[in-house]
């Protein structure tokens, strides 16, 4: 491994190694992101709770995660949340 030396402020400087890095891919997709994605993709009409309670009942692994805010950071990642609200311009009525 080589590492480099980095200057942090005048006089201090710490390494970095940058070659670990470039083996991990840079934008790797949550698996529960995907799966809430296939869900939604199959039952279109499915609410947040329907897709909550379908992974709870086939044991999904949420990886020590809260099953409630998991699902919904996923489902607010992927634009669900806007589905069937209006959007309301500022000045219009």
């Amino acid at each position: 491994m080589e590492f480099q030396k980095c200057a942090v402020a005048p006089g201090q400087y710490r390494f970095t190694n940058h070659i670990e890095y470039v083996d991990k891919p840079k934008h790797e997709v949550s698996g529960l992101r995907q799966k809430v994605k296939e869900l939604k993709d199959v039952h279109p009409q499915w609410t947040k709770q329907d897709v909550l309670n379908y992974l709870k009942s086939t044991n999904f692994d949420f990886k020590d995660k809260r099953p409630v805010n998991a699902v919904n950071m996923a489902w607010a990642y992927l634009g669900y949340f806007k589905e069937n609200k209006q959007q309301s311009l500022p000045g219009v009525v």
